[in-house]
């Protein structure tokens, strides 16, 4: 089907730089009797009023299941004309527009959809990339019946099964499953060089790059993490550079002298002690008070530097 892309503006509002609502092409509706302007238009950014006086203006009967309507620009202006509330808005509409119900259609493109915008709030900073879907086979007595997929909790790795779901109209769910696999990308450093075991990381030894990491076990570091850091074993140019590839540094040192740090928010106290132990951030070790002799737990959180629980 093809859409004359050129537009009528309405030009209702005296104002110059008065709200722009875009009424679209081509549109879908499902199990409704009348159509009205708001079901032509997004409401994204509106008012409750602005929708409430959008849905006002009734267009005519909506299209049976299988059928379609077309509306002119010049039926739809002026059915916007009569409406005192929508005088303040200006309008662009093109010459023809299409309304079309085709039911609750489940097809690949639609459901790719809603699954990539059910899991990218999932994971934050990647990119999902739906490498293969397989479709079930629907029986026709729920073509045009409303379905619903089930919420994920968390983004899936490489092959998944989502549940498919028909609320019929009796209210028992008919439950189909969509099969495929999921690639996830995010953005990692990447050795620029070859590297031996024991060399530090310099700016110049890495760059980040988009890669597949659906299957990975372990997260990568920021570029703070890294320079100066020692890799752990020889890494060829190419590879990605994960936390386990570093060698894990003692940010305290049995015998040294370390600060103490206690307090919440803009509170906050500090005293020299001795560490008991050696440990890396994150463990706890034990600290001696200089003056007292006290000894007590503190977590390190970096080097030379402990802090109480």
């Amino acid at each position: 089907m093809r859409i004359r892309l050129a537009v009528i503006v309405l030009f209702l509002s005296s104002v110059a730089f008065a709200q722009v609502i875009s009424v679209r092409p081509y549109n879908q509706v499902t199990k409704k009797a009348i159509i009205s302007l708001n079901d032509l238009v997004s409401s994204d950014g509106l008012s409750p009023e602005t929708v409430a006086a959008l849905q006002s203006v009734k267009l005519g009967r909506a299209p049976k299941l299988g059928a379609e309507r077309i509306l002119t620009a010049q039926k739809l202006a002026m059915a916007i004309r009569i409406h005192p509330a929508l005088r303040k808005f200006n309008f662009q509409i093109p010459h023809s527009i299409t309304v079309v119900n085709n039911g609750y259609t489940a097809n690949a493109s639609t459901i790719r959809q809603k699954l990539l915008a059910a899991w990218q709030p999932l994971c934050d900073h990647c990119r999902l990339i739906i490498k293969e879907l397989q479709m079930p086979v629907i029986s026709p007595k729920y073509a045009n019946d409303k379905w619903i997929l089930e919420q994920p909790d968390q983004v899936p790795r490489g092959h998944f099964a989502q549940k498919l779901i028909f609320v019929t109209a009796t209210h028992e769910p008919a439950i189909y499953w969509i099969n495929g696999e999921l690639e996830i990308r995010k953005r990692v450093p990447v050795l620029t060089r070859s590297l031996y075991g024991g060399m530090r990381i310099t700016a110049d030894d890495f760059r980040f790059e988009w890669r597949n990491v659906t299957y990975a076990t372990d997260n990568t570091p920021n570029a703070k993490q890294m320079l100066g850091h020692e890799i752990a074993a020889m890494m060829n140019a190419g590879q990605i550079i994960w936390r386990s590839s570093l060698v894990r540094e003692q940010a305290v040192q049995y015998g040294q002298i370390v600060r103490v740090r206690s307090g919440i928010g803009s509170w906050r106290v500090s005293l020299l002690a001795k560490a008991e132990q050696a440990g890396f951030v994150g463990d706890f070790v034990n600290v001696k008070n200089i003056e007292t002799k006290k000894v007590f737990a503190a977590r390190v959180v970096g080097p030379g530097l402990v802090e109480l629980q």
